[in-house]
């Protein structure tokens, strides 16, 4: 059995209504609207001084802009613009701007920001000269002149801190303890400098059940090493319902008979836990959850956060998807998103996933749309992406697709949030391997792994659409039909 979800466009079905953008800013109105007006209307410096030196400063103390800033990833081409000026106007401006506690606060939260993004948002010549400037000076001081906090925290802005919490304690010990450091700034520093000790000591304690020789492997695991994927912070949608309840949308009672107890899940290509935790939680206590990834930086990362959410119920293990014969284990249900793609030969993997669940389990697969992705095969070609620019050649992209092709973005670019951070937007635009599918291309997989079509997740509002052209209980598994309802 096979419970299929295509990850597309279907997602920004309301989003993409005209008055979509007008409906956002009139029922849910942020301190940052009369700033961004400016910046549409001059240009966006020009809004950043008004915020920070005019009558627009009351907006940066407001709590919704820290709150935001703190604890989700910015998704708006606009807002972006202004903050990256508002970040570039800050590290310009006179140093004694920082002393004020209100943009000591506003620091704080760029910084949090730009590490949720992984300093996505591009950056000019002139700041790239005042950041290496500010760098140099931090390597000749311990920490005891008060001056040093202001320097790490406008660098903090720009660039992972990480090298001077790992490779200089003494200077990282001397700010935190300085007077003259801001709460907030010795709370971020202490707070990452415990992850990154948490998550060093995890990495070596990953269960390794093998160490896989195959080059396409290789060279997927060593871009999630070094991009580790997604960065996240918190399960930002409640659990509203059990995942079962979900699943007898699709599946009868009978069909779930084994979730009456204890059962085993396989979440396959965890990556940094996020889907894992959610499901832990949508599961709850009865399952046994084992969640593998070649990535051990992303194993460590999703360790650290199963422990903040309580989760004692899933065990990670590095292990090549291709592998799984040796957890000699079969499995009740298998979640496994964004993976089968990213393959050198996803049929292979397909196989692998059948070859490991029990008779009549249930498999749930996240799967890459032809159709949905034409506008990224579109950027990819317009612009000669290539998985092996570097990190700055990727900013400098992101800048020139929002201001030439903002309407993508906003309209057709289909996992549209992935664009708003760095490694996010390196998967979605400049992964090393990709296969897209269509419908007929899914049965074909699912012919060659022995998996009967049940059906594909969608939001209510587009399955309901789904039922007016074919009755659900006569067409719910005719994956033909549901290729005609795609196209």
């Amino acid at each position: 059995m096979l419970w299929a979800q295509i990850d597309n466009a279907i997602r920004l079905f309301v989003r993409r209504l005209f008055i979509a953008n007008l409906l956002r800013r009139l029922l849910k109105p942020t301190p940052l609207d009369k700033a961004i007006s400016i910046g549409i209307k001059s240009n966006w410096d020009s809004a950043a001084n008004w915020l920070l030196f005019h009558e627009g400063r009351h907006a940066l103390e407001a709590p919704a802009l820290l709150e935001s800033l703190r604890k989700s990833s910015n998704l708006d081409i606009n807002t972006e613009f202004l903050l990256t000026s508002l970040r570039k106007e800050l590290l310009h401006s006179d140093r004694k701007l920082l002393s004020q506690k209100n943009i000591q606060n506003l620091i704080c939260g760029l910084i949090q920001q730009c590490y949720t993004n992984e300093f996505v948002w591009a950056v000019s010549e002139n700041e790239d000269k005042e950041i290496d400037r500010l760098k140099q000076s931090i390597s000749k001081t311990d920490g005891e002149n008060d001056s040093t906090w202001k320097k790490i925290s406008l660098v903090a802005m720009y660039i992972h801190i990480d090298e001077y919490i790992e490779h200089n304690r003494l200077l990282l010990d001397n700010i935190i303890a300085s007077p003259a450091t801001p709460e907030c700034l010795k709370a971020y520093l202490t707070s990452r400098s415990s992850d990154l000790e948490d998550e060093k000591i995890t990495r070596k304690f990953i269960r390794n059940v093998t160490v896989t020789n195959r080059d396409v492997s290789k060279k997927v695991a060593e871009n999630y090493e070094k991009h580790p994927y997604p960065r996240w912070i918190s399960i930002e949608s409640s659990i509203s319902e059990p995942r079962k309840n979900k699943l007898l949308k699709i599946f009868s009672e009978k069909d779930l008979d084994f979730m009456s107890g204890r059962y085993d899940v396989l979440i396959a290509g965890c990556g940094t836990g996020y889907g894992a935790v959610e499901c832990a939680l949508a599961y709850g206590q009865d399952a046994n959850i084992l969640a593998v990834d070649l990535s051990t930086a992303s194993l460590a990362y999703a360790t650290r956060m199963a422990r903040k959410y309580n989760i004692n119920n899933i065990q990670f293990k590095h292990l090549d998807l291709l592998d799984l014969s040796s957890v000699n284990k079969k499995f009740d249900i298998i979640e496994c998103t964004g993976v089968l793609h990213h393959m050198k030969d996803p049929i292979e993997g397909g196989q692998a996933l059948a070859d490991s669940l029990k008779r009549n389990g249930v498999i749930h697969i996240s799967l890459y749309s032809e159709l949905a992705r034409r506008s990224i095969v579109m950027l990819r070609e317009y612009y000669k992406l290539s998985p092996s620019m570097s990190d700055n050649e990727i900013r400098h992209y992101r800048r020139k697709i929002m201001l030439e092709f903002p309407e993508v973005i906003d309209n057709k670019l289909s996992l549209r949030s992935d664009f708003f951070d760095l490694s996010r937007c390196k998967d979605l635009l400049f992964h090393p391997l990709e296969h897209r599918f269509t419908i007929p291309k899914i049965k074909e997989l699912l012919d060659a792994s022995g998996l009967k079509f049940k059906g594909i997740e969608l939001p209510g509002i587009i399955r309901s659409q789904y039922w007016t052209h074919y009755p659900p209980q006569k067409e719910r598994g005719n994956i033909m039909a549901w290729d005609k309802f795609e196209i």
